[in-house]
């Protein structure tokens, strides 16, 4: 037994290192490559001198075919703007074109929209068992399917840096967990049972929902299974230091997932505020008791995060607020318009007389007992679901059929078909909240077309560099803390990421410093894995330099 471990081992071995030797010979026929070059980073000494070369080198983006001959390099206009902070840069992704970035995308969100459906059966399939096993569901798939976008966003997709990274992310997960929380739920629910308090209808659904996101999810989130396994288990039986130093380091905080977190909440209390209004006392105590565990994270579990700048909060106040407080405007209308959820009308006529009796029926595969009296008004069956979108039957095919926009906003001026099922009271309430809503939804496209026309459109005819705040007199080299742009390649498993770069520069400019190391450039540094014969001539890597 033994011996065959042995062996096996030495295959095992054997292996790899044909598998290095084979790298090393597609980096060095590589190296024989005339490579252009795809960014350029500079570090300038003042504020102001960076400011200065920026305003004269930026421009609009219509203006870029009529550059002046002295405002180019070599012939070629750059393509001039402050860049992210070091440790935000991707470095491996600054190359990737943008029909390969399109490409990426339209795989990307494939991926998603089968997560998606999957999430989709697992609570289908839990809610016909119980309420509780639906919120379950909701809240597993809302803690797993995160972490598999990051992994489809992380692997799949190509972003010039963590910020953009994040947001792309931030996209993915706000439209996943608003749908998977809140949208789910109330569609595979018959419109009928949308009032009914029994325990596999909507708001029992819901107050299962809230409940578990209010101790189930930030409960996982303070547990850290994952983390504490790995410093208690794989940590304590790590081969040597420097693995057992990378099951200490702590998860990777991701701010899109906070912000989505925030979001999910209100958007669940927003999109069942008119029948189940507790939810907003449900949605205070949750985001309360995320802000102390995301507090206790931060300080206790989380590890070191790049500098992700400001598109996940610019995505946050321009897009999903204005959403939220359109869908807010759109299902408060819409629910009060709908009530009481019975698809019945009076027709202001007594049931004939053969209907009047006890009457046993079994319906939803249960037996009910209904009595009708002789002074009993008659009903009939009619349409209350204003909500455009929503399935209204199948079709003589057999493929369903969705509601329009013609009974929405519920304006009975408007329609053909009268709202019969309305109290006086009920239409001039619906009536005030559907102008409201028109008006709040035409502040709301404004408010968004008004951020995306500024960050695309204007950019065409403006410089898009212009900063009117005013420079600070402190150099470059004053500062304490002085982080340059070293390329850098992350790999899992490793504390430290490796340097793809000739580095002629001071070793303070790293992010990281490894004091375990008497060289630590060269530890580091992936030029020297390689025995190149033209290494004394010619760069293999990114060069850094300093004047």
């Amino acid at each position: 037994m033994i011996e065959h471990c042995k062996e096996k081992k030495q295959e095992k071995a054997r292996k790899l290192l044909e598998k290095i030797h084979e790298l090393e010979e597609k980096a060095k026929e590589l190296a024989e490559n005339k490579m252009d070059v795809s960014e350029v980073f500079i570090i300038f000494d003042t504020e102001q001198g960076q400011r200065t070369a920026i305003s004269e080198l930026s421009f609009p983006y219509l203006k870029r075919l009529s550059i002046p001959a002295d405002k180019k390099y070599q012939g070629t206009a750059l393509i001039v703007g402050e860049a992210r902070e070091p440790n935000a840069i991707r470095w491996n992704d600054l190359e990737t074109t943008f029909f390969g970035n399109a490409v990426r995308l339209v795989i990307s969100y494939i991926l998603v929209v089968i997560c998606l459906i999957f999430a989709t059966a697992v609570v289908f399939v839990a809610g016909i068992y119980s309420a509780g096993f639906a919120a379950i569901a909701i809240s597993g798939m809302n803690t797993i399917i995160p972490y598999a976008f990051r992994y489809i966003t992380d692997g799949i997709e190509a972003h010039t840096s963590e910020g953009a990274k994040e947001a792309s992310l931030y996209i993915k997960v706000t439209i996943f967990k608003w749908i998977n929380t809140a949208i789910i739920t109330s569609y595979i629910t018959p419109f009928v049972f949308t009032t009914d308090q029994a325990d596999d209808k909507l708001l029992t659904k819901v107050s299962a929902i809230f409940f578990s996101e209010l101790l189930i999810v930030p409960i996982i989130q303070y547990l850290d299974v994952w983390g504490n396994f790995q410093r208690h288990v794989l940590g304590p039986k790590a081969p040597d230091q420097e693995v057992m130093d990378t099951k200490f380091g702590g998860a990777m905080l991701l701010i899109s997932l906070r912000y989505c977190e925030l979001t999910k909440i209100l958007f669940l209390a927003f999109y069942y505020s008119a029948i189940f209004p507790m939810g907003f006392f449900w949605a205070a105590a949750s985001l309360g008791i995320n802000y102390w565990v995301d507090k206790f994270c931060m300080l206790r579990k989380y590890g070191p995060s790049p500098t992700v700048g400001g598109q996940v909060s610019y995505l946050n106040r321009f897009l999903f607020l204005p959403l939220l407080v359109f869908f807010y405007a759109f299902l408060t209308v819409s629910n009060y318009a709908r009530w009481p959820f019975d698809n019945t009308c009076g027709t202001e006529e007594t049931v004939p007389s053969e209907y009047v009796g006890t009457h046993t029926f079994i319906y939803d595969e249960q037996k009910w007992t209904v009595m009708v009296a002789d002074n009993d008004e008659s009903v009939k069956y009619c349409n209350q679901d204003v909500e455009p979108l929503k399935v209204a039957g199948l079709n003589e095919n057999n493929v369903p059929e969705f509601q329009d926009f013609s009974r929405f906003p519920p304006l009975q001026r408007f329609v053909d078909e009268p709202f019969t099922w309305m109290t006086v009271e009920q239409e001039q309430v619906t009536s005030y909240l559907a102008w409201a809503f028109i008006g709040l939804s035409a502040y709301v496209i404004l408010f968004i077309g008004y951020a995306f026309f500024k960050a695309t459109v204007l950019k065409l005819f403006c410089s898009p560099n212009k900063d009117s705040s005013e420079a600070t007199n402190t150099s470059f080299g004053e500062l304490s803390d002085k982080f340059g742009y070293i390329p850098q390649v992350k790999v899992g498993g490793f504390r430290f990421p490796f340097l793809a770069c000739e580095v002629n520069a001071p070793e303070e400019y790293l992010a990281f410093q490894d004091n375990n190391a008497e060289y630590p450039y060269h530890k580091h540094n992936l030029m020297y894995d390689i025995e190149w014969e033209h290494q004394e001539k010619e760069h293999l890597f990114s060069v850094i330099n300093t004047y």
